[in-house]
């Protein structure tokens, strides 16, 4: 038989359900979210230009799709343009057919006249392993390798089915030796396309492919969440499972998903109504409490599951702490004791993961941990956690009051509105530069960086080539200025002289030239024997003496087959020794062939004889006249 205690708390989740009879059930925090957009307050301030394209992040949830647009400002600052939620029809799913038109429906209404804008989404974390490591510092050509084979040894993966990717963190240097620190993954290739085709179906093809704890990371990286530590953890309690992840310098280093969530505590309700079945049907055996329990299970398809709409409830109605002091009522406390057990496997797994990363990296210790998902709204789950932890704890909201990311729009209306929309806020700040992207991994980054080097060369090429044609266009320019500097000058230096020079002057300068060319050359002929034997004279040494100078000057007339040849025949004798008579032969010849007069001397005999009782030499020379 049942103790009283085990009755009266029977009793208590009873009345949970039992006082909502007389009045009508308030939507849970796990009801579809409600339609809400905050738009900009100054309808001036959509005007303002942005350096860079607007980013939208789209997060597909289970049952609504959360929008979160940022621009970048001149001045590098992200601001917050728009936010949206949209709660799913009925019949529509991630997997229906008609999700793609819902999609563009809804991104066509939420992005506008913003021009460019880049679209990220997210695809489960769950399947996508990753590892940090720390490879050798290699040139940069062969990192990639190094990573790849690195990553192998620790994962098996198949490169058809999986994407493979890294990012590089830094270098450090491990017991004296330079190391380069990296995060790889590697993510499912079939789920990565699945998503890349609703996008593209819907007419809005997705700029980037990430997960949350990457977006989570971008918060860290754009300063929007900054803690005083440098090791944090980040700790997502969602339906079914847990995401822990643990950053450090505002890096992800490890990432870890547990099967583990809100369902777990919801069992733990949920047994102990089982366990009560019988005292339960004996307390709801007036027609009062089954009408109350019957109108719950139709108000909304949470409050079918009496335990889940318990919890819900709880988690949304209170927001005081048990570890100060007792504030819940007794209704909570009940609860929150039943949800413990469950609530502290969750713990010890995180505790778990902490201690490996603390082993892993140099006892290097968490300092913080942030807390996301639909319990975060509860501060006293939230305290219990950080309490059994030891750590500092507190919430994810980049929409609080007052920041600057916030610009000209309000903020979601509540702390549940805000934190449902975490991590579509983390993708809207994400860019290539700083987010890891599946669907532009480092393979297209190399292809990107030589495709770039190529243009920058071209471009340098074609800077080179238009400075040269600028050259030459200058001086060009210069020479054809020069030149009708010339052109000027003559024509003025032409207008000084008078008369006029034309055609008959021009004539009469020739016939009169012509008839001095005649006169000169008839005088000329008159002249030439006096300056044949003027020349001879004038280039024959005193060594030399001749005897006879014969010439023909052409005195018969020219015919029109031929001239008669004119030419000089010279007798002479050479005195001297009779060792030098061939030189100096050759020598007189030679100093009359450089005369104007004459060309081609031939010897045509010559012979040694004696002149009384000294030995001559007797020659016979012909030159060509001119």
């Amino acid at each position: 038989m049942a103790n009283t205690s085990e009755i009266s708390s029977t009793e208590r989740l009873l009345d949970l359900i039992r006082d909502k009879g007389d009045r009508k059930l308030q939507p849970s925090a796990a009801s579809p979210p409600s339609f809400f957009s905050r738009r900009l307050k100054a309808p001036f301030s959509k005007v303002l230009s942005f350096r860079k394209a607007v980013t939208v992040g789209v997060d597909i949830g289970t049952s609504a799709l959360k929008l979160v647009k940022v621009g970048e400002g001149f001045d590098k600052t992200q601001k917050l343009l728009d936010y949206l939620e949209v709660p799913f029809e009925s019949d529509i799913s991630r997997d229906s057919p008609r999700f793609p038109h819902f999609l563009n429906s809804v991104l066509a209404g939420f992005c506008g006249t913003s021009g460019k804008v880049e679209i990220w989404s997210a695809i489960s974390s769950i399947r996508v392993e990753m590892r940090y490591l720390r490879i050798p510092r290699v040139p940069k050509k062969q990192i990639p390798n190094a990573v790849y084979w690195t990553y192998k040894k620790e994962v098996s993966f198949d490169e058809k089915k999986d994407v493979f990717d890294f990012e590089l963190l830094g270098d450090v240097v491990e017991d004296g030796t330079p190391k380069t620190e990296v995060i790889s993954y590697t993510a499912p290739r079939q789920e990565i396309e699945q998503l890349k085709g609703i996008f593209s179906k819907s007419g809005f093809p997705l700029t980037g492919i990430t997960i949350v704890p990457f977006a989570i990371q971008n918060l860290l990286r754009t300063q929007l969440i900054e803690p005083d530590e440098k090791n944090i953890c980040s700790l997502f309690i969602g339906s079914d499972w847990s995401r822990i992840a643990i950053f450090s310098d505002r890096n992800l280093v490890l990432s870890r998903d547990i099967k583990a969530g809100m369902q777990s505590l919801i069992e733990t309700i949920r047994e102990a109504m089982d366990e009560k079945q019988a005292a339960l049907s004996m307390q709801l055996t007036d027609t009062e409490g089954s009408k109350a329990i019957e109108t719950s299970g139709k108000e909304s398809p949470i409050t079918t599951d009496p335990a889940r709409k318990i919890f819900f409830d709880f988690i949304k109605g209170s927001s005081s702490s048990p570890e100060k002091g007792g504030a819940f009522d007794s209704k909570e406390k009940e609860i929150f004791k039943l949800v413990c057990p469950a609530l502290e496997r969750l713990v010890r797994q995180v505790e778990r993961t902490i201690e490996h990363y603390s082993l892993k990296f140099g006892n290097e210790r968490v300092g913080k941990l942030y807390i996301s998902g639909q319990i975060s709204t509860h501060k006293g789950i939230v305290e219990h956690i950080g309490n059994q932890l030891g750590l500092p704890v507190d919430t994810i909201d980049p929409f609080a009051s007052g920041s600057s990311f916030l610009g000209e729009v309000s903020p979601p209306p509540s702390a549940a509105a805000r934190e449902a929309l975490v991590p579509a806020a983390g993708m809207a700040l994400s860019n290539n530069s700083r987010t890891p992207n599946f669907i532009f991994t480092y393979k297209d980054k190399e292809k990107l960086k030589t495709v770039s080097r190529i243009n920058r060369t071209l471009f340098m090429v074609f800077l080179v080539c238009i400075s040269l044609c600028i050259g030459v266009a200058f001086w060009q320019s210069h020479l054809v200025d020069r030149k009708k500097a010339q052109l000027t000058a003559l024509q003025q230096q032409l207008e000084k002289y008078s008369p006029y020079i034309d055609e008959a002057r021009i004539l009469q300068l020739v016939a009169r030239t012509k008839h001095k060319s005649e006169t000169l050359k008839a005088l000329g002929k008159r002249y030439a024997g006096m300056a044949v034997i003027n020349e001879i004279s004038n280039m024959t040494p005193p060594r030399i003496r001749l005897l006879s100078i014969t010439a023909n000057l052409g005195a018969v007339a020219e015919t029109k087959d031929k001239t008669e040849k004119k030419f000089l025949l010279l007798d002479g004798i050479i005195f001297g020794s009779h060792l030098t008579f061939d030189a100096s032969l050759a020598g007189y010849l030679v100093k009359l062939k450089s005369s104007p007069i004459f060309e081609e001397p031939i010897i045509k005999k010559k012979s040694l004889e004696f002149l009384g009782d000294r030995e001559v030499l007797h020659f016979t020379a012909e030159l060509k006249l001119v």
